[in-house]
Order: C-alpha cells, then structure tokens, then sequence
C-alpha cells in the first residue's frame, strides 16, 4: 500500500493542518524537518514507522465499521424491497393499490 508522509513537528503549519504528502518528498516546505509515514486518514498525524498498512489500527477500525454500516444498510433495504415486490407479484392488484397509497403518505410528510 502507499503511504503518506507528514510532519511530526507540533509547531508546524503542515502538521496542524494534516497535511500528506507524496513519498518521494522527504523534508517538510513549511520547516524543513524530515518527514515520517503517517497514517493516510485526512485526520489523523500518528507515525506508522515499519508498518505497511496505510491507515493506523484506530482509523482502520472506524473505516471497517462504516463500511459495515453501509453493508447493513443496504442489506436491509434490499429486503425490504424484495419483499414488497413478492407481495405485488403474488396479490397483484389490491397490494399494488396499498402498495401506491403508503407511497403517497410517504411522500406527503416530506
């Protein structure tokens, strides 16, 4: 995976702001300390050092449980829409009409 460096300065402009830059850059524009591999997330400064994975454990973790979420999410709702479109196929007409007045209350609270 591909790193980022950042400055480990706590004075510097580049190490408030987060700031990553390319691997070939070795010393910092702002105050010319030499740049570490830092974790990749745009929040975060921690010096990964030997490790070879792009984010820290901690900002991994947060990636990990977003995706999760979204995984659920989507599961979730998928479900959802089969099963209303197994209702419509198998009763036809008159879940078809329920089907279509929830839709217009829904549609009405916004």
């Amino acid at each position: 995976m591909s790193q980022k460096r950042g400055c480990c300065n706590n004075n510097c402009k580049a190490y408030k702001d987060h700031e990553k830059f390319k691997h070939d850059v070795n010393f910092c524009p702002n105050c010319g300390q030499k740049l570490e591999s830092v974790c990749g997330s745009h929040s975060c400064n921690m010096v990964m050092g030997e490790d070879p994975h792009k984010y820290c454990r901690k900002c991994q973790a947060k990636r990990d449980d977003r995706r999760d979420k979204a995984k659920n999410y989507i599961a979730g709702a998928s479900a959802g829409i089969a099963g209303g479109a197994a209702l419509v196929a198998k009763h036809g007409g008159p879940a078809l009409e329920q089907a279509k007045k929830i839709a217009a209350i829904l549609a009405n609270r916004r």
